[in-house]
């Protein structure tokens, strides 16, 4: 009787949790077939692309973070020092492994940065905006506000040490072009966000009568079409990337590698250091974020850095478009067990 309530109870989770799957799936066939198959030029994504980061991902962040409480920022406080532990455990496993295998120096190097670097931005905010549909009674418990504000928090030091550290390694030590990847439109909307919270301006956009409370509604409008644009953009990169498999064995060793650590060791570490966590000093939504910041996929932009380096186009490509798929069959597993662990109940 026991067993079959359990059997049910992780059925009830699975089903949502593939359903936003589905859903994130959907988006990313949008982009990879338009690119693929129809007539749009690569001007067209490349413009995308650049509409999606300049303008909706910078005003995405300005509208979910200002009005945050000055109680939320002081907490937020721990996401960055966080990322510095996410990023330096991942990046020394990648070095750990790597570092005994028997490729040149310059595919070592690649490796670590796959291994190391994560989407710790799109796919995690996708996942907290999209699981509500499919799992409406999530909301009452994981604050969805609360949640993209400690993703943004998070981003704060993990996107300059992906444009630092991801640099060294695709590019062999070059930092040409660092600067724009660390001052870039979306850290610059945060930094708005977080400013504007830390002042208590934000709290104007809530209030008739002046002028931040009359654009409000418009910012949040744009902000509100990133989801679906990010996933389309991220999915037409998939379609624009070219494979070489004169190379099949080496490319899915370089796979196998990476997923080991993405969605092996990563994992188990945060499943085995939950059971130190106390719920006074990690909330649900706290721990929520911690999750998927350790079962995420490695970062997109690792392939722009390759493209413009020209190193390796054959390798990057290739492990990002199976780690990515891999993502979607194993996370539903994961997201199951995390939900299970944490006692959360559905029903």
């Amino acid at each position: 009787m026991r067993k079959n309530c359990y059997n049910s109870l992780m059925l009830e989770l699975i089903m949502p949790v593939f359903f936003t799957m589905m859903q994130i799936f959907f988006f990313l066939s949008i982009g990879f077939f338009l690119r693929k198959f129809s007539k749009f030029p690569d001007s067209f994504f490349s413009s995308l692309g650049k509409l999606v980061v300049q303008v909706t991902v910078p005003l995405y962040f300005i509208a979910r973070m200002a009005q945050t409480d000055l109680a939320a920022l002081i907490r937020a406080i721990r996401f960055p020092l966080l990322s510095l532990g996410v990023f330096s455990i991942a990046t020394f496993l990648g070095w750990a492994l790597f570092s005994i295998s028997k490729e040149k120096s310059e595919t070592k190097s690649i490796g670590i940065a796959m291994s190391g670097i994560g989407n710790a931005g799109y796919l995690p905010i996708s996942i907290v905006e999209l699981m509500p549909a499919s799992l409406p009674i999530i909301t009452s418990i994981f604050n969805t506000e609360l949640a993209l504000f400690y993703i943004g928090a998070f981003l704060f030091f993990y996107s300059p040490l992906l444009w630092t550290f991801g640099q060294i390694y695709m590019k062999g030590g070059s930092l040409k072009g660092i600067r724009k990847g660390i001052i870039s439109p979306p850290m610059i909307g945060i930094i708005i966000g977080v400013l504007l919270a830390a002042t208590g301006i934000g709290n104007w956009f809530t209030m008739p009568g002046n002028i931040l409370g009359a654009i409000f509604p418009a910012i949040q409008r744009i902000g509100d079409m990133t989801i679906p644009l990010v996933l389309i953009v991220l999915g037409s990169m998939a379609g624009g990337l070219v494979i070489n498999r004169n190379n099949l064995k080496e490319l899915l060793l370089m796979t196998c590698r990476v997923s080991f650590i993405r969605f092996l060791i990563m994992p188990a570490i945060f499943f085995l250091f939950m059971f130190f966590w106390r719920s006074d000093i990690w909330t649900p939504t706290e721990q929520w974020v911690v999750f998927l910041q350790f079962t995420t996929p490695p970062a997109t932009n690792l392939s722009i850095m390759a493209s413009d380096s020209r190193v390796r186009q054959d390798l990057v490509p290739f492990v990002l478009i199976v780690t990515y798929i891999i993502f979607l069959l194993v996370f539903p597993i994961y997201l199951t067990l995390f939900f299970h662990a944490f006692d959360i109940a559905i029903v």
